[in-house]
Parts: C-alpha cells; sequence; structure tokens
C-alpha cells in the first residue's frame, strides 16, 4: 500500500533522528470527528502545519467538546476498552490452563493492545489503526510516562519475551514454529497486570481531570 512506502521511506530518511508515526485517515471520517469535537483531531486542525494541500476538500471548522462531554465519551471509552481488554486476560488464563500456549500468547497480545488503545482513547479520543504494541506502548508513555517500565528491556530474555508477544498476533496463528513456554506466558501475564492497574489508574486520573475542569466553567 502507498502509506506503508511512505512510512518506510519516513523511516528510513538520514536526517531524522525521532521516529514519528503516520496517522492516515480520509476526508469524510476526518470532518465527521471534527464536528463531533474530538479534541486529538481538533488540535491537529488548530496546530499542524500543512506540507501539501490539493485545494479539493476544505474542512470544517471543529466543535469544541465542553468538560462533560469529553469527560461522558472518556468515560464510555474506557467502560468498553477496559472490559474488552479484562476480557481477552480470562481467555489467555483459560489457554493457558488448557496447555495451548500459541492460543493463548495471542490472548495476552489482544489484552495488551486493548489496554494501551484504551489509555490513548481516553487521554486523546484516538485509537490508534494498528496492532503493533511497541508502536503503542511509545505513544501511551508520551501521555503517561509511568508506562515506560512496564516492559522491562534489561535482559536478553526480556527483550526475547517482548518479541514473543510482538510476533504473537500472526505468527501464533499462522506460523507453526512459533513456540512460547509456559513460563514465557506466565511472565509476560504478571506484566500485563501491571499494564492493567496502570491503565486504570491513569484513566480515571484523567477522568477525574476533567470533573474538575467541568466545575471550573
Amino acid at each position: 500500500p502507498l502509506w506503508s512506502k511512505v512510512e518506510q521511506r519516513v523511516h528510513e530518511h538520514p536526517a531524522l533522528k525521532t521516529w514519528p508515526n503516520l496517522i492516515v485517515e480520509d476526508c469524510r471520517p476526518l470532518q465527521k470527528r471534527l464536528q463531533e469535537g474530538h479534541y486529538f483531531y481538533t488540535d491537529i486542525y488548530k496546530e499542524g502545519i500543512v506540507l501539501y494541500d490539493s485545494g479539493r476538500v476544505e474542512l470544517e471548522p471543529p466543535r469544541k467538546l465542553d468538560a462533560e462531554e469529553r469527560k461522558a465519551k472518556a468515560e464510555k471509552d474506557f467502560n468498553f476498552w477496559f472490559k474488552s481488554a479484562n476480557g481477552f486476560m480470562k481467555q489467555y488464563r483459560f489457554a493457558l490452563e488448557q496447555g495451548e500456549l500459541a492460543i493463548a500468547a495471542f490472548e495476552l497480545h489482544q489484552a495488551t493492545e486493548r489496554f494501551y488503545n484504551t489509555v490513548l482513547l481516553v487521554h486523546t479520543g484516538y485509537k490508534a489503526k494498528q496492532h503493533g504494541i511497541e508502536k503503542l506502548a511509545k505513544q501511551v508513555a508520551s501521555h503517561d510516562p509511568r508506562f515506560l517500565p512496564v516492559f522491562p528491556k534489561v535482559t536478553q530474555q526480556d527483550k526475547a519475551r517482548f518479541e514473543l508477544l510482538k510476533k504473537a498476533y500472526i505468527d501464533s496463528r499462522y506460523d507453526e514454529n512459533y513456540a512460547i513456554t509456559r513460563a514465557d506466558l506466565e511472565w509476560l501475564g504478571e506484566r500485563i497486570d501491571r499494564l492493567k492497574a496502570l491503565v486504570e489508574q491513569s484513566c480515571r486520573e484523567r477522568i477525574a481531570g476533567f470533573s474538575e475542569e467541568f466545575g471550573e466553567l
């Protein structure tokens, strides 16, 4: 796809020292989100720098959500995605008990992805259109640095286990050579339990912040 090639070119550019994340949106969904007052897109509308304009599309000014509306949306997103992530954690534990290690790895990956997206939705109103948990981890840590040490990469074993989790989205389902041990899964499960606790703490603090903003209006 075109945007995959663009992303590759950007990441390979020798002048870039920080790895940027590319977000691709169609015009119609973007217009809709601006009218719904999604503040992630509103910030881009107000502060973004236009690199190229074809002149064929004119964006409507965004509608600004008040603190009460932002709080309501954040609570709705938190309740749905946090519950979804917990569901995959339950399925991980069942698969582990049954000795289905590859399936357990996939469930852990899905739980991790959903926990990270919970944070992004509550903090920014945006859910990333990707399954790469390393990129999601970086995006989340940019909003709350407490997430940085969730998956330590001090030892080679730490790094190898995180790689197994990253690969689980595809390889655990389609690669017959994908191999992960019970010890690997239990270690990863403990890290994701820690992630879960941080997600709840971070999101509840952010939602409480909306309440304080509403009280000041």
